[in-house]
């Protein structure tokens, strides 16, 4: 069955951490370094909230996990590792090193191609991604569309284009279509479900 047929929509706009350590459990992704990249993602976002009510991991850092892990065939740690901490270098004191050192090369170089550079172009970003990394950035976006209420008419619609943009930029990605139309459900406001 079509992941976006089956009942219930499975994609998340938020989830608490009980329902996402179920979801890895149950995929085998719940692995010593995904629960340390989820307590990282924890304290380095403490304090940090979205439309005031959810917090920063829970409205933003964990669906975009849930939701990598639950379109990818075959999802790994790395993926679920990246999805988790990939505001970290923007957003903390954390640095590429400390991540190396704690989630290896891989993750700590994600991390790093996902963190765009201030004024950097950013469809130009996108060609640099890998696969999974295209996935997180553009689920990534389409998250950020969630907590856009208090942005001007202006800047949603340049948004908006951008993304799209971005979207199509994917025409080789595996999940082109899958995220097209979860994009569209977002930006249309319909509801998702929330646990």
């Amino acid at each position: 069955m079509n992941i976006m047929e089956e009942p219930g929509y499975p994609l998340r706009i938020a989830i608490r951490k009980k329902p996402l350590t179920k979801f890895l459990k149950e995929k085998g992704l719940y692995t010593e370094k995904v629960k340390k990249a989820i307590q990282l993602a924890e304290r380095a976002h403490a304090g940090q909230f979205r439309d005031g009510h959810l917090s920063y991991p829970n409205n933003h850092l964990f669906p975009i996990a849930y939701n990598a892990a639950r379109i990818t065939e075959k999802p790994t740690e790395e993926l679920v590792c990246k999805a988790l901490l990939h505001d970290t270098l923007e957003d903390t004191d954390i640095t590429k090193e400390e991540l190396e050192e704690e989630f290896g090369k891989e993750v700590a170089e994600g991390v790093h191609r996902l963190t765009v550079p201030e004024g950097a172009n950013l469809l130009d970003t996108l060609k640099h991604l890998k696969e999974d990394e295209k996935t997180i950035r553009i689920l990534d976006r389409i998250s950020n569309i969630t907590s856009m209420q208090k942005w001007d008419e202006e800047r949603k619609e340049r948004y908006r284009h951008q993304t799209e943009m971005m979207i199509d930029m994917l025409h080789d990605h595996p999940h082109t279509e899958f995220l097209k139309r979860y994009y569209e459900v977002v930006w249309k406001g319909k509801e998702l479900p929330v646990k």
